[in-house]
């Protein structure tokens, strides 16, 4: 059975984590999963995604704090605070790097130049 969420949809053949990992992405999830139920209410859901967003730093599946960052990112782009979203998109892809094949880089690059577009920094992206 796969430990994580975020790493099961993107890993087939997931490695088992140390039972204090285990407990993080469970705390880290449970402030994601609290994100979803103020979807509409952006600030309060930005609160708990920085919470599992510090949990999740120096866990060894940096692919599950892509996730975190890109989720962080488009909640900074729906209250309009564009230049947070990019670098939110940014460190999305930066900790999906070591993990190319995994689905959230190309979706932080579609955020990334969705949150580029508003501010007409597009430019800035393709230096």
């Amino acid at each position: 059975m796969p430990s994580s969420f975020p790493e099961y949809i993107s890993n087939l053949n997931p490695k088992p984590l140390s039972t204090k990992e285990q407990i993080d992405h469970n705390q880290a999830a449970f402030c994601i999963m609290k994100d979803l139920n103020y979807i509409d209410n952006h600030l309060v859901a930005l609160k708990q995604l920085q919470q599992a967003e510090q949990i999740a730093i120096g866990q060894t599946d940096s692919n599950f704090l892509s996730y975190i960052n890109a989720m962080i990112g488009r909640s900074y782009q729906q209250l309009g605070l564009f230049d947070n979203a990019i670098q939110q998109f940014q460190d999305s892809i930066e900790n999906s790097f070591e993990a190319k094949q995994y689905y959230n880089v190309e979706n932080s690059y579609k955020e990334l130049v969705t949150a580029h577009q508003p501010q007409g920094t597009l430019a800035k992206l393709k230096n």
